[in-house]
């Protein structure tokens, strides 16, 4: 079948975002495909990607975006780790930075000697440091003013409404067509395949439609898919949240998406530049919503006004079926905890362009193939690595977290996980077997959490000398990092000078 037209159902950043990558895709390999955004404008847009992971870097070069460009009109702000407080224990806390770590040198493996020798030195709050030194930055929310730090290590937090706006101006001034309707129904053809989308003022034919109608999946269902539910480990399922004012904004604009832990789930802090962001991820499965409110105002230290989404966690089986594609939260979704919403609609994105464009808009069933192994590894992959932030865990002091320590059944091998159902398994077979967990680029997410929840493999035997010279050494540098901190401006000034100046 050869694409020539196409209908996204829903806008925001999962729909305006597949708008202005297909649109400039087209127009790079001066392709003419027709593409138009049918959404009800009346509807709200689910907020749930303010953070995001170092992966959107790459979407945002393929638009020829700089950060001049769109971080103004979107309230932006840099990121460059993620922090998790309590999630260990009660008062510790690790980071998980962005950009890369020499895995080829066995550092994990290291560190866990180092650990187990000098408990108070190598301690889980460090353990960034050792593999990534200029992460001691992240700590004190200073920016590095060396050549390439944002591009190598940093990512975003943004006012995701402001930035589904600055998305869809993109994608119309490349040609898209954005409409204003409401959606009724499907009409199908012969082979079962959707035909049109029926709407309150019109309908709307093409050869693709992409379904971005967040998590009602319209034509998802429509179409027939079949849901896979994560709701047996992952048991989250609603978010309280607000926005707070600054009180000191030189002080409270991190450089990174703050999670706390707290007795029915978590709470982030995101700061973008006008306002702080704040979440309460929960379950009501050992607490009341009044209950849930209060310990969410405890943690804010007032009391506020809020409202309430309620999200699901899973996935479709397949995100390609006939004609409909999904893409964001129409397909699926984990939790929040790894600013992962974001992400996942941009490996969307570039899976879909790519089985797209790779023979110039001729798709097979192949395509449809590609897509969704694709698509299912990575948010399976995205499942294992949040569970593994709650399968670490030693907090038990609340009836959530006695549940999640002592009654999830985490190795249960579910075979309608494709690809990805492995992840757990994989995980403890590096641990158990190889004793190891820092064999590929893939593993360095699995190093920084293990070290921040201070978990081990230790190999049976040392091949290295542990030795106090070792870390006398490593007590010099964090004191020679913490004189280079001190000459690098803070995340606000570092904001004034760049993008918001006056």
């Amino acid at each position: 079948m050869k694409i020539k037209n196409i209908v996204i159902l829903g806008g925001g950043t999962a729909g305006f975002g597949t708008a202005a990558m297909l649109s400039e895709v087209a127009k790079d390999n001066k392709i003419d495909l027709n593409i138009t955004v049918v959404h009800n404008e009346d509807i709200g847009i689910i907020g749930v990607g303010e953070s995001t992971i170092f992966g959107i870097n790459q979407y945002l070069r393929a638009l020829k975006l700089k950060d001049g460009d769109w971080m103004r009109e979107c309230n932006a702000t840099h990121k460059t780790s993620i922090r998790f407080q309590d999630f260990y224990k009660k008062d510790r806390y690790f980071h998980y930075p962005f950009g890369g770590i020499h895995l080829e040198e066995k550092l994990a493996n290291r560190w866990n000697f180092l650990h187990k020798n000098y408990p108070d030195i190598f301690t889980p709050e460090v353990a960034s440091i050792y593999f990534q030194p200029i992460s001691a930055l992240n700590e004190f929310s200073k920016i590095s003013t060396e050549d390439g730090y944002l591009d190598n290590h940093g990512a975003y937090h943004f006012d995701s409404h402001l930035f589904g706006k600055f998305l869809r101006r993109y994608s119309e001034e490349r040609g898209v067509k954005v409409i204003n309707d409401n959606y009724i129904d499907c009409t199908y053809d012969k082979k079962g395949n959707v035909e049109s989308i029926v709407c309150d003022n019109d309908r709307y034919s093409a050869d693709l439609f992409i379904d971005c109608s967040g998590f009602k999946s319209l034509l998802m269902e429509a179409i027939g898919g079949e849901y896979l539910s994560f709701d047996k480990t992952l048991l989250n399922n609603k978010v309280i949240r607000t926005r707070l004012p600054y009180t000191n904004k030189e002080e409270q604009l991190k450089t990174y998406t703050n999670c706390t832990a707290l007795k029915n789930g978590w709470v982030w802090e995101i700061p973008t530049w006008d306002t702080l962001s704040v979440g309460y991820v929960h379950t009501n499965k050992f607490a009341t919503p009044e209950e849930i409110e209060s310990e969410f105002f405890e943690h804010i230290g007032k009391e506020v006004e809020t409202d309430i989404i309620h999200f699901k966690t899973g996935r479709y089986k397949d995100g390609w079926i006939k004609n409909v594609v999904s893409v964001g939260l129409s397909y699926g979704f984990v939790e929040p905890l790894e600013s992962n919403g974001i992400a996942s609609i941009i490996n969307n994105i570039f899976k879909l362009v790519e089985q797209l464009f790779v023979r110039e808009l001729n798709v097979t069933s192949i395509s449809r193939d590609c897509y969704n192994m694709g698509v299912g590894c990575d948010l399976d992959d995205y499942k294992g690595f949040v569970e593994s932030h709650y399968t670490l865990s030693l907090r038990d002091d609340s009836e959530y977290w006695e549940y999640i320590n002592d009654d999830i059944d985490w190795y249960n091998r579910d075979p309608r996980f494709g690809q990805g159902r492995f992840w757990y398994e994989t995980y403890l077979y590096n641990i158990v077997k190889e004793r190891d967990y820092d064999t590929s680029v893939s593993q360095e997410g699995k190093v920084f959490v293990n070290s921040g929840f201070n978990f081990h493999a230790y190999p049976l035997e040392d091949p290295l000398t542990t030795s106090e010279t070792e870390a006398s050494e490593f007590i010099k540098k964090l004191k020679y990092l913490m004189d280079l901190i001190k000459k690098e401006p803070s995340h606000h000034q570092y904001l004034l000078e760049t993008i918001y100046t006056k």
